[in-house]
């Protein structure tokens, strides 16, 4: 009797390769937890085969990307009078591990978030693939869908390399930026502060960001670079970029899933951040760009609304 459920699953499994882990199960994390959870049914191997003579559980990506997430569980059983109650228990089990294992965030309504580092993330929903600030190794991006929108935020080092976005670009990926990082990227299309564009079903608005505080004034002027708001599955994402707790940000309305920078003296304080958080009230909110910061602090104040959520995503990693 076969029984299928689909879970989540990340690019990471493309890291494993079949081997008996009895042997080397102390290699990853993930083969001790999927040991310690069917060790009573049989040898376990990273390949997805799990065995046993009344039970056999196959975990295979199905026929499509695994950076899109996907993963199918074939339950065979021999035993005719095995209880419903039994197999659905075993699948929530098997579920529950996908799901909660790895640093990616995927939300309910499919859009998934992936840290790459400090500033630097990447959003997946089923309409396209987001690359916010990429830097770093361009390497870093391969396991990922190639993007189809990259917005970049600021001209500084942490937000934008001529040299990944170059890598990274194919020849349909629309590239948003304000005009300093158009200049010196020498190509892109020019987004300003407060006005919107659409690529495909994607709406994106140019929210500013800037320094409030005197003794940061010089790092981040007024107009210079974008926070963003981008609509996609009918949610509204905003991105903060390098900024103070301004009142365009303290007056967002309906954000769903808010990105949130705090670090000093570059942006602004933990209680800054929270301040505004707890302001515009999105439904969930990142803490990112944070190096430094006391993203715990930032956690405790914010939960005094308990209608906003706060997530943690291994930016540091």
């Amino acid at each position: 009797f076969p029984h299928v459920l689909s879970g989540n699953l990340l690019p990471e499994i493309t890291r494993f390769r079949p081997r008996d882990c009895r042997n080397d199960i102390n290699e990853q994390a993930f083969g001790q937890t999927l040991s310690g959870l069917f060790h009573k049914f049989g040898d376990v191997f990273l390949n997805g085969a799990i065995s046993c003579s009344n039970l056999f559980i196959s975990i295979t990506p199905p026929n499509l990307p695994l950076s899109r997430g996907g993963l199918i569980i074939f339950i065979f059983t021999k035993e005719k009078k095995m209880k419903a109650t039994k197999i659905l228990l075993l699948m929530l089990i098997i579920s529950m591990l996908f799901s909660s294992a790895f640093t990616q965030d995927k939300a309910k309504d499919e859009i998934t978030f992936t840290p790459i580092k400090h500033g630097t993330f990447i959003i997946q929903t089923k309409e396209a693939t987001i690359y916010v600030d990429p830097v770093g190794d361009s390497k870093a991006f391969e396991k990922y869908p190639k993007p189809d929108i990259i917005l970049i935020t600021d001209i500084h080092g942490d937000h934008l390399n001529k040299d990944v976005v170059n890598a990274l670009k194919q020849k349909n990926t629309s590239i948003i930026a304000p005009q300093a990082v158009v200049e010196r990227l020498e190509f892109g299309e020019v987004l300003k502060n407060g006005e919107t564009k659409k690529v495909g079903s994607i709406h994106l608005e140019a929210i500013p960001m800037y320094n409030l505080t005197k003794d940061r004034l010089r790092f981040h002027s007024k107009g210079r670079g974008n926070g963003y708001v981008v609509t996609t599955n009918k949610k509204r994402i905003y991105i903060s970029g390098d900024t103070e707790d301004i009142p365009e940000m303290r007056n967002l309305k309906d954000i769903d899933y808010a990105f949130v920078c705090m670090n000093l003296p570059y942006t602004m304080t933990v209680d800054q951040a929270a301040s505004a958080v707890l302001e515009f009230k999105p439904k969930v909110v990142f803490p990112y760009h944070y190096r430094g910061s006391d993203v715990e602090k930032f956690k405790q104040l914010v939960g005094k609304n308990k209608d906003i959520e706060v997530r943690l995503l291994g930016w540091y990693e």
